[in-house]
Parts: structure tokens; sequence; C-alpha cells
């Protein structure tokens, strides 16, 4: 290859089409370390000789900037990548800040002027770090390597390692590789590995035994681990052989010194670090660093680096309580304080306190807190510190009133002082959380801020907010308890310390999940988890699986709560029986009483573990026919405790804990068969929640639902039917995605099918069955749409009758019928209906006969054959029996109500996905798709046209020049037609046409028309344009082969739904744009489905994957037919029926109306 760009460098790789970052900006920084041998060996085999594409790894031909470092001496070698010809030093300056930036490391910097010589300088420096390795050969074939060692340890560096390696895994120019005298030829590589690992080990030991004999051993023990340990220079199993080693010497010498012990334990440690082994001696190693830096013992300190990586949380904890003994005054030295800082672990030193067991005898514990709160008193940060430690027994005896004396005592320290009395509030806020206290401590603080607060310290006002939110969030005011939090989020900015901040956020992911928003809880949660140590660790990870749950993800969140377990030990213990609880609730959805049988005593005395427990066992007797009468004493005592438990947060005013345990009760009730008491819970917790404004929840309205059908309370069952919208929107309603809550929306599923169920059977009215129907269908995206009102409120609020017949007659079309087409899904059965409006507004109802075939079946056969038909195959994807069998009985039920030319609406069902309904009813009426009822009776009374007309046109960079003359001509054709109506036109193509402009050209738009492909991926429910990215047209191998590189290229549904302007209509070229995804409880994942939240009523597009130049013009025609007539499905159709004669069925019917057909 040649050292210096021929010609033009290209943006985009020529394969497939992506930008990639080694062909713009500044290129890739490639830096090859001598102390990582896998760089090394794949700069000297020629791995780095040219940039790959990150999507497709074709070589790019184009060089990638590189860096050789070398330590001992410290040189960087430097050889430029083409994009950096004539600005060099620019880059060099570069790259002085970046990585070859090493704390006060000196580097003399070196040029290099081709790969070859990259090359051969990495050859040379590995020729150079191998001769200790040599030396140490010679030693071992005379027989001399212990003495060897003993002297000459320090040169056999992890550099010399790295560089043994590389020889042993790649030819290096120059070296003859040789494996301790023996011809390789006789050596396995295999065992020319074992042979360099061995002595790596050895190495290591000698390292330990040189600073085990030597206490005055010249420079630092860190300084000796650092250059001798480090990742990218291990050798197969190395460092199993050394520890190995070092356990055989701690078990045969254990008397060794305190020196000896240390510095044992750092090289063991450093060792399981590097090899991410875990450390069975954690505890040893994290007492004798304690002592070391307790004593502050110079040469054998540790950096801080090394001190996180190797001192966990759990053995430092046991390490301060074994050292200091439990005292407290020994816990308030700050030294200890800063040794938990360096390991990492801030936040442990605070938390102490609360796992020493403290006696009192005869003594009051409040009156010896408020005495060490005197005895703290000249300086307010203390006086909070001060009574933690011997509080506890009034947290666990639950004395308000004793706290509330400490509390005083704190304010009292500072007479008339705000700044102490906001400090004894946020910490009697802390204490009252524990014990359920909301409305006692509102009662002293207020729900609002008081004025003097405004005044605090951004810290401590902060702290007292966050506080206030959390008990109005206990009082189930979870609406208010978040604005209160964001308000201190934004009043604290960045003078809140670190960990508070990560309180903040996690407590506003947990409020976030409660107002209907859990993706974007577990979005914070999963940034949270990333630092989290110690007992926010596990906080994080309960409140994340909590989450994940919420939105149906149960591997995950199983998998999460076993992660939390594994840290529920130790000072840790009391967080597992609500992790045990709620993992069994997990699990009893798969059905084992056995397991719950087995549960520890601890998950009947927590009360958050108590309400797990009582959903687990709720769980699994859906999934039982019998059970033992230990199960059912179980039960019983789990429903006593569960009336316990209610009884005493109601009087304590501690309402969400409330409503959580009857939601428990209630449905453990029912699956005994105590109705009428599953019934009394159930009413309990829907007056509850009306009472005190706490959200209601989907289960709870259809279970009411249920019982009013049942009793024949028609007026009580359908407002309770109603309600269970608001109470989806409660669950919902904040999503920004809808697709990571579609399993999470199936928790209601199996409650709606049941209330279906009563009404099929007992055939109630048609009112009902819509309704029933209605609630079954679009859950999610009618829970968004509530929440930001592009839904009208109103008219669910007219359900609260059924979707009678008065009320669908708002449909009555101008003149003919409109015939409405749905499914009703019971538990064992699924019945479809269909409704005819007439124009008089006359309306009519029946149940549809059975198909005689599989939809479901069929409409999978049907997507396959379309999405692998081309014109060179004869015939149409529809030849098939079975499609027959579809028109035939649709020809019958609904020629049995319309005429010809009248107009057929499908609110499709997942059972019939991929059946092309606007194909079988094309011959005699025009057809649409809608999500339900409440989108069509929302669409405008009289839509307008009006302009400007937008277009996008964007080709894939690898598009054929027939796909780019289709898209000028459609282009030409619509500005053309514009100009001809006189209305203005807005045009973005190309690259520069990017998901931005595209947003800005929809809300700008009357009429929008996006000529691009489209991209559809099942598994992630993705439906989107493709576009630029402001530099590069979009590849397809790009988005289907790295989702992080072409992410820049998809408009997918998920942006359309955050606009806050739409199109009126949107024509959209783009393969498969149509399409939605069937899911969750009959929610369309679609293109319209985000855009309808912008206002677009009406989308027209491909159901399936198209040839541009057979479909663009029939799209064009019926753009141009509809602003001509106004009419959108006799535009479409009439354009569908006009394309030329011999133009197959999969081309003339590609394009279909979703939404409002007018």
């Amino acid at each position: 290859m040649a050292d210096s760009p021929s010609k033009e460098i290209p943006k985009i790789c020529p394969n497939c089409g992506h930008a990639s970052n080694a062909l713009n900006g500044g290129g890739v920084i490639l830096n090859v370390s001598s102390i990582e041998w896998r760089g090394l060996a794949s700069l000297i085999t020629g791995a780095f000789d040219e940039a790959t594409c990150e999507v497709c790894s074709h070589r790019l031909k184009v060089r990638n900037h590189l860096i050789l470092t070398e330590r001992n001496p410290n040189v960087a070698t430097v050889l430029f990548g083409w994009l950096a010809e004539g600005r060099e030093q620019e880059f060099l300056a570069a790259l002085r800040r970046g990585l070859m930036a090493d704390h006060d490391l000196e580097w003399e910097v070196r040029a290099a002027m081709s790969i070859e010589e990259m090359k051969a300088g990495a050859a040379d420096l590995v020729k150079r770090k191998l001769k200790p390795i040599a030396l140490a050969q010679k030693a071992e074939l005379e027989g001399k390597l212990p003495e060897h060692l003993q002297e000459n340890w320090t040169e056999l560096t992890a550099e010399a390692f790295s560089a043994g390696r590389v020889v042993l895994a790649v030819h290096v120019p120059g070296v003859t590789v040789v494996a301790f005298g023996k011809d390789p030829a006789t050596v396995s590589a295999d065992d020319a590995i074992q042979l360099l690992g061995h002595l790596q080990a050895r190495t290591w030991i000698a390292l330990w035994i040189a600073w085990t004999a030597q206490k005055g051993h010249p420079g630092t023990l860190e300084a000796d681990l650092k250059r001798h340990i480090h990742p990218g220079s291990l050798v197969n199993g190395a460092a199993e052989e050394a520890l190995g080693m070092l356990e055989k010497l701690s078990s045969n010498n254990l008397n060794l010194s305190f020196h000896s012990r240390y510095c044992m334990e750092a090289l063991r440690a450093s060792l399981h670090s590097a090899a991410e082994i875990e450390n069975s001696h954690a505890k040893d190693w994290a007492k004798l660093f304690l002592e070391c830096e307790l004593i502050d013992e110079e040469k054998l300190i540790v950096s801080a680096e090394r001190a996180k990586d190797t001192v966990t949380f759990e053995a430092l904890w046991d390490a301060i309580l074994a050292v200091t003994e439990g005292r407290f005054e020994w816990l308030m030295d700050t030294k200890i304080d800063a040794i938990c800082e360096k390991a990492g672990h801030p936040q442990l030193l605070s938390q102490l306190p609360k796992a020493m067991e403290v006696r009192f005898g005869e003594m009051d514990p409040v009156e010896v807190a408020v005495d060490l709160v005197c005895r703290a008193s000249e300086k307010v940060g203390k006086l909070v510190e001060a009574p933690d430690a011997l509080v506890q027994p009034l947290v666990d005896a639950g004395d308000a009133k004793g706290l509330e004396r400490v509390a005083e005592a704190i304010s009292a320290q500072i007479p008339g002082d705000r700044v102490a009395e906001a400090t004894a509030d946020a910490w009697l806020g802390a204490k009252l959380k524990l014990i359920q206290r909301p409305a006692r401590y509102l009662n002293r603080i207020g729900t609002a801020p008081r004025d003097w607060e405004n005044d605090l310290p951004r810290r401590l006002r902060t702290r007292l907010w966050l506080e206030r939110s959390n008990h109005l969030r206990l009082l189930g005011r979870t609406e208010e308890a978040l604005a209160v939090l964001e308000q201190a989020i934004e009043t604290g900015g960045d003078a809140v310390e670190p960990e508070s901040a990560r309180i903040l956020r996690r407590n506003r992911a947990i409020l976030l999940r409660e107002t209907g928003a859990p993706d974007a809880a577990v979005e914070i949660l999963m940034e949270l988890r990333e630092g989290a140590k110690g007992a926010e660790r596990i906080e994080v990870l309960e409140s994340l699986a909590i989450s994940q749950a919420i939105l149906g993800d149960y591997a995950s969140s199983r998998q999460t709560l076993e992660e939390a377990m594994r840290f529920a030990k130790g000072p840790f213990a009391k967080a597992k029986p609500k992790l045990v609880a709620a993992a069994a609730a997990l699990a009893g959805r798969d059905g084992s009483i056995e397991a719950l049988l087995r549960l520890e005593e601890g998950t009947k005395t927590d009360a958050a573990a108590l309400i797990a427990l009582g959903a687990a066992w709720a769980n699994t007797l859906r999934s039982v026919d019998t059970m033992s009468r230990e199960a059912l004493t179980e039960i019983t005592e789990v429903l006593k405790g569960l009336k316990n438990l209610v009884e005493q947060a109601l009087e304590q005013g501690a309402y969400l804990m409330a409503y959580s345990g009857l939601r428990a009760l209630a449905p453990l009730a029912d699956r005994i068969g105590a109705a009428e008491r599953a019934l009394e819970a159930w009413t309990m917790a829907y007056d509850l929640a009306d009472e005190e404004g706490l959200p209601h929840d989907p289960n709870v309205t259809l279970a009411l639902a249920e019982a009013g059908y049942r009793k024949g309370d028609l007026e009580f069952a359908r407002h309770m039917l109603v309600s269970t919208a608001g109470a989806t929107e409660a669950s919902f309603g904040g999503l920004a995605d809808l697709s990571k809550a579609l399993a999470g929306s199936e928790r209601i599923e199996y409650d709606l099918q049941s209330v279906a169920t009563l009404i099929l059977d007992r055939r109630h009215e048609f009112a009902d069955v819509r309704l029933i129907g209605e609630m079954q269908r679009d859950t999610l995206a009618r829970s968004r749409n509530l929440r930001s009102q592009t839904a009208p409120v109103e008219v669910i609020e007219q359900f609260t009758n059924g979707i009678s017949d008065e009320i669908v007659a708002r449909l009555a079309p101008a003149e003919g019928r409109v015939g409405v087409v749905e499914w009703i899904e019971a538990r064992d059965y699924l019945s479809a209906l269909m409704t005819v409006i007439d124009s008089d507004g006359g309306v009519k109802a029946e149940f549809l006969p059975a198909i005689a075939v599989d939809l479901k079946k069929t409409g999978v056969s049907l997507t396959w054959r379309l999405s692998t038909w081309t014109r060179k195959r004869n015939g149409e994807p529809f030849d098939i029996e079975e499609w027959s069998e579809v028109k035939s009985w649709l020809g019958k039920v609904a020629g049995a109500h319309l005429k010809d030319g009248d107009h057929l609406v499908f609110l499709e069902h997942e059972s019939a996905s991929g059946i092309a309904w606007h194909v079988a009813a094309a011959d005699r009426w025009t057809c649409s798709y809608a999500p339900g009822w409440l989108s069509l009776l929302s669409r405008p009374e009289s839509p307008e046209r009006r302009g400007p007309i937008g277009i996008a046109a964007v080709p894939l960079a690898t598009d054929s020049q027939e796909v780019r003359f289709a898209l000028e001509r459609s282009v030409e054709r619509t500005r053309r037609f514009a100009g001809e109506c006189g209305t203005d036109v807005r045009l973005e193509s190309g690259a520069s046409c990017d998901r931005q402009r595209v947003s800005e050209l929809l809300g700008e738009s009357g009429l929008a028309k996006v000529l691009c492909h489209g991209f559809v991926q099942p598994k992630s429910y993705e439906v989107a344009w493709l576009v630029g990215d402001g530099r590069a047209l979009p590849s397809a191998k790009a988005v289907e082969l790295g989702r992080r590189q072409g992410a820049a290229h998809l408009l997918s549904w998920r942006d359309a739904a955050k606009l806050d302007r739409s199109a009126d209509v949107v024509f959209s070229a783009a393969c498969s744009s149509g399409q939605s995804h069937l899911a969750g409880v009959g929610e369309r994942i679609g293109l319209m489905a985000g855009l309808r939240t912008g206002g677009t009523r009406a989308l027209v597009a491909p159901r399936w994957d198209i040839v541009a130049g057979d479909v663009l013009p029939i799209l064009d025609d019926a753009l141009e037919r509809y602003w001509r007539s106004g009419k959108l499905a006799q535009a479409v159709a009439n354009a569908c029926r006009s394309a030329s004669d011999g133009t197959p069925d999969w081309v003339r019917w590609a394009i279909a109306v979703e939404g409002d057909w007018r």
C-alpha cells in the first residue's frame, strides 16, 4: 500500500456507505503500548496498516494515526495518519494532551515516516525488551535461575514479558525463538507459553521475597507493582500459578511479620485484579491496607488507583469495625474518612454507625442522644452525625416522639438559627421516613417550602427538599413529590455533593416510574448502577429490578435481583428479605409453591417484603390447581400480616404503603376463593386512591368492572372499565418509547380477557362489547396520548355508557356507509364484530362468523411472500388458497351490509397480523386502518387541505441510478403540481436532509411527502425512515450491521412521537413504512403511532417492500387526487386502480391509508 494518499480520501466506506470515523474529522488514533502484547503483535503483523470500517470491517486503504509508547525510557513514536496531512503540529499537540499524558512522565517524541518504519520500531522494541528473558533462560540452563531471579528480578518487568509473549504469538523479524534452550520444533506453542508463564510467576514471587527480606529496599512497593504487573502483559496461567505459590507460602509461614504479610497481600490483590479473579483473601488485604494507612508506612503505601481496584466495600467495612472495635469516637477520626475516600468508598464511614450495636442498659436512648448532640454542638455539620449511631433503637421501636425530641435538641444548639432548624428537619425527615410517618413530618415542615428556606445554603436546602419529596411520595402524592424533587435538583445545581446528587437522581427515577415513565427510570438507574457501591448499590439494583418488572422485562429483573442479593450480606443483610420476596414474586409466575414455603422467615416481618410475598403467592396460585394444607396455612398468615400492615399504615397516614398492601391482599384473597374479602380490598384500594389522589391501578379497576358485570350493575361496571384508561395512563402515560413496555402492559391482559369473557358469554350490549374491545387495543399509545392531551379526555369520558350507537354515529359519512371491523379477545376464543354506520346516522352491529383459515399462519405466509417477491417472478404473492378464502369471507360478511364504493375500517388484531385487508377489499370498497375507536372519534370534524407541501428526498449511498431517477422524477412531479396549484414547496434532500431537517419539514408542512428508504426490524419493533446524517447518505448495511453507527440515519416512530407538530397528512414512499408491529395489549407500533402525537391524522405508505419506479407514480397520483378532491381513501383507491394495465396487485395495492380516511 502506498504510504501517502494517491488520490482524494473518500468520506464513506465504499463497501457499505458508512461515514467511517477513519475517513472523517481528525481520523482514528491507535495507541500501541509496549506493556500490552496484543497491540504490539497487531502492529508487527500489519493489522494496523489500514483503517477498517466500524460497520462491515472493510479495509479502507487509508492509514490511522499510530502511537507506539515505550517505558524506561519514555519514548513515543508517532506516525500521522493521512487525515493529518498539513496539520501535523496540531495533531501532535492533541496527542500530547491525550493518549501520551501519563501523570508526570516526560515523553521524548519521535516521528516515523512510514508504516514500515513503525513496524521496524516495534520489532526493535521487542528485541530490546527480550534481553532480560534471554538472560533468565541462560540462567535456567545453568541451573542458576533462583540466584539469578534474586539478583535480577527487577529487570523482568511487564514490558519484558509482553515482548516475550509477542514472539510466541507472531513472527518478529530478527528474532529466533527458543524455549529455555530447546529447539522450537520440539516444544509446542502451549508448552512455550507455559514456560514463559512459569518464569513470570516466579518473578512476582521474587518481588515479594525481596520486599520481605529487605525492609530498606530501594524505591516503593507501589512502583515495583506497577512495573511488574499489568493486565496487558499477563502470560497465560502465570497469575494462577503465582497465586498458588502465595497460598502455599502463607499457609507455611504462619508467623510472618506485618511487613511481609502486607507485601504478600498487596501482591496477591494486584494479581487478582489484573487477572480479574475474585480474591478470597480480600478481607486480609483490606485490614492490612487500613493498618498501613493508619501508621503511614510511606514505602509500602499503595496508590489510590490500586486501592480502588483491590479493596472492596464489604472487606473495608469489616476491617474498620475490627480495627476500631466499633468505638464511635474512633469512627469520627478524619484519617479513617480519608482512607475510605482513597479506596473509593467515601460513603462507607457514614453508614458504619447503623451497623453498630448500642447497649443503653437503664439509660434512656433519647437522653443519651440529646446529650451527645449537646457535646457535639461546636459544629452544625456534626449535630446530625452525632446521634445517628444512638437512635437506631428509636427507629426500631417506631418512636416518632423520641426522634422529634432529638431533632429539637439539634435545633436548640443554635437558638433561632434557620440553618440549625433546617438541619434538624432534614435529619428528622430521614428518620421518620424509615418508620413511615409522612403525615406527621409534613405537618411539621409543610408540603411547600417555607419562606426562609430559599435563603438556606444550597446543599442543605436540597437535602431538606429531598425529604419533603420523600414524604409526599409516602402519602401517595407522587406528582407533587416529583415537582418538589425537580425543584431541589434545579436549585441545588452543581453545589450538591456527588453522593447527594446520586440520591436525587435515584429518587427522581423512582418517581418517574411511579408517574408513568418506567423506561426513563430504567435509563437513569442503569447509569447509576455503574458507580454504585455499598448500600446505595443494593437500593439502585432494587429500584432497577422493580422498574424492569413494570416494563415486563422479567428476565433482566430476575438477574438484577440476583445481583442485589449477592451483595445483601454483612452490613447490608437487612435488605435481603425484601429482595428474596421480590424474586419470589417474579418466580411465582412459573408456579412453584414449594419454593415459597422454603423462603426465610424475615419475608413476613419486613413490610416491603410482606407485600412482595403476597404478590408472589397470588402469581403462583394463578397457575396451579391445588394447594397443600401447609400452603393454605402460610397464605392465611400472609393475609393476616397484610391486613395488619394496611391498618397500621392507614393509622400512620402512610397511604402509599396501605395502597400497596391492599393491592397485594385483594388478588391473593381472590385466588383462595375469598371473593367478598377480595372485593372489599379492591374497593378500599380504589376509594383510597380517589380520596388521597393516588394513581389508580388498572388491575383494581378491571377487578371491580368484572364484579359489576357479574352483579348486573352496568353503570358501575362501565365506569370502572373506562377508569382503566386513566389507570393505565397513570402507569404508562410518561413513556418515551412504547416498545419498552409492551410486555409490561400485558399484566392487565388476563383481567381484560376475564371481563371480555363475561361480556361476550352473557351477551351484553354491543356498547359493552365495543368498550372492552377498545380497552384491549392501543393501551400504551392511548395512555401517552391522554397524558400529552393529544387524545381528547372528553371522548373517553363519554364512554361511561359504553361505546354506544349514539357515539359511533358521529362517524356517519356524507354518503354511503362505513363499516368498522374489530376483534375482541376472551380467555379461550376470539370474536369478530362489525359495526356499520349509515349516512343518516343509523347504526347496526353483528358478530361475524368464524373464517375457515388460520389468519395468523396466513398472515405470516403472506408477509414472507411479499417480502421476497420480485418483478422477475411470475404470478402474485397472493396466489395461495388461504388468500382466496380470506377474500371470499370478507366479501360475504361485508357485502351483506356495504354497497360498492362504501368504506371499511379495520381495527387490526395480532392474530391477523400480516393480512392485507385493503387488498382483500380493493375490488369493491375503499379501506383504511386505525388503532381504535378513540382515534376514530378524535378526528377533526372537517379536515382542510393546507400548505405548504414539504418534500424530503434521500437515496441510499449505494442506490442504483434507476432508484435515484425514480426519486428525482417524483420530486419534480410534485414541485410542478404544487406550482400549478399555487402552493409553496419546501424541499430537503441528500446527506444534509437529516433527522432535524425532516422533523422541521414535517412540522412546517400541511402535507408532507417523504421519499427515502425504510427500515423495519421486528425484534426491536422498529419502523423508520433512512435519512442523511448531515455528512453522508444512509447506508443499509450500517443500519443493519451496526446500530450505533446507523442510528444517526434512522428517523423512527420514536423520534416522530417527540414532534410537537407534524403534517396533517404524510405520504411516504419508504419500503414497509406503512407497516405496524402488532404487539402488547393491542398496540400498533409504527410511524403513524409516532406521527399522530404531533397531529398527523393520516399516513399513506407502502405496507411492504416496493420497487420505487413502479410505485412512486401511484403514490404521486394519489397525492394529486387527494389535493384536488379532499377525499383521501377514495384518492388512494382511484390512483391504485388507475395504474397501468398489467400492474400486479402486489405493486398496484402496495400503499394503504392509516388514520383518517376522509
